[in-house]
């Protein structure tokens, strides 16, 4: 009698399982699985076509160059490049804030709200188009726009020009640019120290070590 009610039992429980595997495969539990798997594999494949590139590009007309990135660095924190000589790059675009400012609308000359927010610069080097509407190609001309805007930044670039010379530092760079590719710049990028704050911007990156080419 016991030896009837073990096959019996087993029997039990081969249909029991039987049935729930035929319930939850019908449902996908099983096929889910290899769902999963398929997304894992677009996802990566996703994060490789958008992974960062190990090196920065750096133009031919504006090569990197060590003295050219570190004057560029120091003038990205110097407001004397704003008419007022109290807003600088940072003031906008600010590491403490993962390289923007944290505001809903970023705020200019005279304390004046803006009418957009201060986007990130972060890994601006792989940029095709700078600025909201875009209007900008290269980070050697977009150095210009905040600088010249008069809501932003509201110098004259001449009047830079002649300001930048007078500071310590930017007239004995002056012989590096001279002699630096970057003088064929379009004749409108010349008037002040555009390759240098390009250098500089382009240095931005997030926290994988980078090395110039």
């Amino acid at each position: 009698m016991s030896r009837n009610k073990l096959v019996l039992g087993l029997g039990s429980l081969a249909v029991i399982f039987a049935f729930f595997a035929v319930h939850f495969d019908s449902a996908g539990i099983f096929g889910s699985r290899v769902a999963v798997s398929a997304d894992q594999v677009a996802v990566t494949t996703l994060i490789e076509k958008y992974r960062r590139p190990s090196t920065i590009p750096y133009p031919d007309e504006n090569p990197y160059t060590k003295a050219k990135f570190e004057l560029g660095q120091a003038l990205y924190f110097d407001p004397r490049l704003s008419k007022s000589n109290g807003i600088s790059c940072a003031t906008c675009h600010n590491p403490s804030f993962s390289w923007g400012d944290g505001l809903p609308l970023g705020v200019g000359h005279g304390s004046g709200v803006l009418g957009r927010r201060s986007p990130t610069i972060l890994n601006a080097a792989w940029g095709e188009v700078f600025m909201w509407d875009g209007r900008f190609g290269t980070l050697e001309e977009q150095a210009l726009g905040p600088i010249g805007a008069g809501a932003e930044m509201a110098m004259k670039l001449e009047d830079c020009s002649r300001k930048l010379l007078n500071i310590t530092g930017c007239s004995k760079q002056r012989s590096v640019t001279k002699k630096s590719p970057s003088t064929v710049l379009p004749r409108r990028l010349r008037p002040m120290s555009v390759p240098w704050l390009a250098a500089s911007l382009r240095s931005i990156v997030g926290p994988l070590a980078m090395k110039p080419r």
